[in-house]
């Protein structure tokens, strides 16, 4: 169990070191005396530069390149950097955590005529940086009060060329609203191709940890909900969520960069609750995985906690709710060995993933230890976040697909008995689905016939009446919904009445099939996309969405011809010794107030004229000539 437990912590240590930050970022130590840094050797190897030293400090003082040409300055002293200036000790007391102050810093650099870079961390609250007398850096607004200044939290990188081998930095800096002013990590010196690198390392780096905490919160939310008996999934989700939105206040503060107007005071409570309600979140993770070595009570103490640290925030400025901070960072460090205590004991009784649970909760324990060392003692470097996140979600991601792999087996395994069980009930189910689908298919080609004989036309084989009727009435909202042209075509079948006097009626009926195959035909070979239907005794009638009245007349006499091509003998007509047919049509843009009766009334006009014009040919009428 050692073996595989070394062994899991190893594997997951090296991808969340992958991940972080600040392995492989090595900083060129520098010369100093008091307010001059040696950065030469870092140029010189082409490495980053940490500027560490000794700051000429401007207590209380606004200064701008202009005041120190003009020798208006006053120096306080000389003061290290990084650090919080409450640290530096004037007339024997420490300087107040709210104020102001410039600082200065004169670089010793070598290769002047190389494009130079810095990378600007975070400061407390506001700053404004000068580099050889031009203003290449803001961050929020430097006052003297309150009321002037405004806080803003965002890391930077500017590139500048030196004017010669010594270059003058100028940084002015308030506070009224952190817990300290001053710096808590150092500006990075280096070439603009070092400096674009690292940043574009760490951007890099962070994404990608910030893509697979967001992704991993995403997956096991949808899971958990997909899978509301087990809610341990669902938490773990919101926990990575809860990592990634607190990752986006520190760092790199991305949420800064994407949107710069971000409240202070809103980023520095996302920051604090973020953390605070961790806690809890882990612990009902926990309890969720490993409920019997687990404390209810445990749960409730830091669930309590961490609702009032957050209602605490909630109401309170930044420089008041920092000074409980240090209280939770106790209770959660002693959450943190709880919570290790109970993972070992759920590894000792052998619990389903206990073994991946511990080795990633030790890695992501000690980086939270870091963490709040770091904050306590200020130093930046002890911050590890990045590994402990890395190996939190890839080692408890393992416990809960191994625990889902469990579940999916057990299914399987189910299945596979029920089936066996079931295994006689096969033939049966089987020969009894058989017939049912043969009920159903005659029952649907039954209703497909019946559907068809509904809407048929017995005689002629084409649609009837009442499908013209509901397909008129269909084309007329559609055609009036997109403003298109609409036609109905009547078509009569010139004396027709003679023809069955002549022939007899049971030839009529052949001579009207011939008629609607014909004129289907028609249709077909020219490609319109009409409704054919029989109207009624020796009437046809078309519908023709869409299609201007030149086009509906150029069909008519086209059906007009075919039908005289065919050459039916009709010795009782008086236009012709073949059948012939007469139509007419009606084209109009459907609008409110008129209806398909309208159209067809038309129509039924034009077929009359057509008639009295002498039968066999078309006539047709169009839009506002219908009335």
């Amino acid at each position: 169990m050692i073996i595989r437990l070394g062994l899991i912590m190893l594997i997951s240590t090296l991808l969340a070191t992958g991940c972080s930050l600040r392995i492989g970022e090595s900083a060129v130590p520098v010369q100093s005396r008091p307010g001059v840094l040696d950065v030469t050797a870092g140029d010189r190897e082409n490495q980053l530069s940490e500027l560490r030293g000794a700051y000429e400090l401007y207590w209380h003082q606004l200064m701008e390149p202009a005041d120190f040409a003009a020798h208006a300055q006053r120096m306080t002293g000389y003061m290290d950097m990084p650090s919080n200036w409450n640290n530096f000790t004037l007339n024997g007391k420490q300087l107040p955590r709210m104020g102001y102050a410039t600082f200065r810093l004169t670089l010793k650099v070598s290769k002047p005529w190389e494009t130079k870079g810095l990378l600007i961390p975070v400061m407390y609250s506001n700053y404004k940086l000068w580099v050889d007398g031009r203003l290449v850096a803001v961050s929020g607004r430097v006052g003297t009060d309150p009321a002037s200044s405004i806080p803003q939290k965002i890391t930077q990188e500017i590139y500048f060329q030196p004017k010669s081998e010594q270059v003058q930095i100028l940084i002015q800096i308030s506070n009224y609203d952190n817990y300290a002013g001053g710096m808590w990590e150092p500006i990075r010196y280096g070439s603009a191709v070092e400096i674009g690198a690292s940043h574009d390392r760490k951007t890099i780096f962070t994404a990608i940890l910030l893509g697979i905490v967001i992704m991993a919160g995403a997956y096991h939310i949808g899971l958990g909900i997909l899978r509301r008996k087990d809610t341990s999934v669902l938490y773990f989700g919101v926990f990575c969520f809860d990592v990634a939105l607190r990752s986006l206040t520190v760092d790199e503060v991305f949420l800064t960069k994407v949107f710069p107007d971000f409240s202070w005071q809103l980023a520095s409570r996302i920051e604090y609750i973020c953390f605070y309600i961790g806690v809890p979140l882990i612990g009902i993770f926990l309890k969720k995985l490993f409920p019997a070595e687990v404390s209810t009570m445990f749960i409730k103490v830091v669930t309590a906690a961490a609702a009032l640290y957050t209602l605490f925030t909630i109401v309170t400025p930044a420089n008041i709710y920092y000074q409980i901070l240090l209280y939770y960072q106790i209770l959660a460090v002693l959450a943190a060995i709880y919570a290790l205590y109970a993972i070992v004991r759920a590894a000792m009784h052998k619990r389903e993933g206990a073994i991946y649970a511990l080795a990633g909760y030790i890695v992501f324990a000690l980086a939270v230890l870091f963490d709040v060392f770091g904050s306590i003692l200020s130093v930046a470097e002890l911050s590890s976040n990045a590994v402990g996140v890395a190996a939190f979600t890839f080692c408890f991601s393992l416990v809960l697909s191994k625990k889902l792999s469990l579940a999916f087996n057990k299914t399987e395994q189910l299945a596979e008995e029920l089936a066996l069980v079931n295994d006689s009930l096969d033939t049966k189910v089987r020969d009894r689905t058989l017939e049912l689908a043969e009920s159903n298919r005659k029952l649907e080609e039954l209703n497909l016939q019946l559907r068809e004989w509904s809407v048929i036309d017995g005689l002629t084989g084409v649609y009837n009446r009442r499908y013209f009727d509901d397909q008129l009435h269909m084309q007329l909202k559609r055609c009036q919904t997109e403003g298109l042209p609409l036609s109905v075509m009547l078509i009569d079948v010139d004396f027709f009445k003679k023809y069955n006097d002549t022939y007899g009626h049971l030839q009529g009926d052949e001579c009207l099939r011939e008629v609607a195959q014909t004129l289907k035909a028609s249709l077909d070979q020219r490609e319109i996309a009409a409704v054919l239907t029989r109207y009624g005794g020796e009437e046809f009638a078309v519908i023709l969405p869409g299609y201007e009245l030149t086009l509906v007349m150029e069909t008519a006499e086209a059906m007009c011809e075919k039908i005289r091509e065919r050459q039916l003998p009709h010795s009782g007509s008086e236009v012709s010794d073949c059948v012939t047919i007469s139509a007419g049509a009606a084209c109009m843009v459907p609008v409110p107030g008129k209806d398909g009766r309208t159209l067809v009334e038309a129509a039924d006009k034009q077929l009359y004229k057509a008639k009295s014009s002498g039968r066999n040919q078309a006539a047709g009428v169009a839009y506002s000539q219908v009335s």
